[in-house]
């Protein structure tokens, strides 16, 4: 889009989509040639990794933003067709690969999105003028479930609800503060709720191990009483065999005395 122009691109999409896929095919070529090329010159700055500067992230290998925020304005279909092979391929290139998820229009892509195996993070930017990310904690749960490390900008008042809605596993949050005082305050408050959950957690664990001391027990139990019910049975059932054994001989020896 930037080479050739929004207006041009969206038309030549349908008009023209194997011209468009083979200039694509060309800049996914000189992108990989000029990554790993840029990757081979900083690595050793990076402590034999690389960053993003702007997300403040750091991988131990080939890590790099991916991004189309021109898929708010395109269709799933499109969105498949045109989209998803760059992003593959990029995914299979670099070992640390995230995606900016720019906007919520993106969310009817994020099914695609997810099925990427090696697509590691994505990056939820929260966008002015739409609702906050704390609007969309089912879309960010799902992003979780689907075993992806999430990025969040979030405002400092944020940070609270989305500790408490989302797990702490491969969250990181990005928030900013004016004043030292200020930056004191949040991670203050960050430590507190850590601390919360933690206190939560061990509160769960203690009453799920306590249940399944409960349950072992009551199988315990169980056990017992099934062995004993069947030693009282044969017991019951062997002398009843003894009885009919001393019936039938009894009235065997009457038999011979008629």
């Amino acid at each position: 889009a930037h080479l050739f122009g929004t207006e041009e691109l969206f038309p030549a999409m349908l008009e023209e989509p194997e011209a468009v896929k083979a200039a694509l095919d060309k800049i996914q070529c000189s992108y990989e040639k000029v990554m790993r090329n840029v990757y081979d010159i900083v690595r050793d700055s990076n402590d034999g990794g690389s960053s993003v500067g702007w997300l403040r992230t750091w991988a131990p290998g080939f890590h790099a933003q991916m991004q189309c925020d021109l898929s708010v304005m395109i269709s799933n279909p499109l969105f498949k067709e045109f989209i998803m092979p760059e992003l593959q391929a990029q995914c299979k290139l670099l070992d640390y690969p995230l995606y900016h998820f720019d906007g919520v229009e993106q969310i009817r892509h994020l099914d695609d999105l997810l099925s990427i195996p090696n697509l590691r993070v994505i990056q939820w930017t929260q966008v002015a003028g739409q609702a906050p990310c704390t609007e969309y904690f089912d879309v960010l749960k799902r992003i979780q479930a689907a075993g992806k490390n999430l990025i969040i900008h979030v405002d400092p008042q944020q940070i609270r609800p989305v500790m408490e809605n989302l797990s702490s596993k491969g969250l990181f949050l990005l928030t900013g503060a004016s004043t030292r005082d200020e930056a004191d305050a949040i991670v203050k408050e960050a430590l507190q709720k850590q601390s919360e959950l933690v206190a939560a957690h061990e509160v769960t664990r203690l009453a799920n191990q306590e249940a399944q001391q409960i349950v072992m027990k009551a199988e315990q139990r169980a056990t017992e009483i099934k062995i004993a019910t069947k030693k009282y049975l044969d017991e019951k059932l062997s002398n009843v065999a003894d009885v009919l054994a001393r019936t039938y001989s009894e009235i065997n020896e009457n038999k011979k005395g008629l």
